[in-house]
């Protein structure tokens, strides 16, 4: 059996990017806009042909609306990146540890896929047939990032994929 790695943007979907990338254009000031467009219409053509301060908004959602999916991911990650426009308070950052969970009264492997002072990502197998749901207590064993040694730590699921779990610690870590 050959396995084919999918693109990444075959997971995405394009309408929640786009929805997500006018929401924060329409948060913009007007020169946020006009300097977006300006870095984005490099040498295509003039640019002082090219934008109008009664149409930026207009402008900038055509520019985003003709955009390949990779193209509009890169400029979201870009505004999130210099806006702030993250709805997490800390910073992820990549930790792979084995943890054991118990949820509903049954214990679960898995692996933490990153962490941040409020919460973690976990890989599983089959959150959906454990009956998994967002608001279920979680007890976790697993090795703290900075100090290297286990610790036990009670927390709220807040997401359910079909790969894992989103968890919310109680108190930060």
């Amino acid at each position: 059996m050959k396995y084919i790695k999918k693109h990444a943007s075959e997971n995405i979907n394009i309408s929640n990017v786009t929805k997500e990338l006018i929401n924060a254009i329409m948060k913009m000031t007007g020169d946020e806009k006009y300097l977006l467009l300006r870095n984005k219409a490099g040498q295509q053509q003039s640019f002082s042909s090219f934008y109008n301060p009664k149409t930026v908004t207009k402008q900038v959602i055509e520019m985003v609306t003709n955009m390949s999916l990779d193209a509009k991911c890169q400029l979201l990650g870009e505004l999130k990146e210099s806006k702030g426009l993250s709805r997490r308070q800390f910073a992820r950052q990549n930790y792979v540890t084995p943890v054991h969970m118990v949820v509903k009264g049954i214990l679960v492997n898995g692996y933490t896929k990153n962490i941040s002072k409020s919460g973690v990502s976990i890989d599983t197998t089959k959150p959906f047939e454990l009956q998994f749901a967002p608001g279920d207590t979680i007890t976790m064993n697993f090795d703290h990032p900075q100090l290297r040694r286990p610790i036990k730590i009670t927390s709220k699921i807040t997401r359910v994929t079909k790969s894992g779990i989103g968890v919310s610690f109680d108190n930060y870590l």
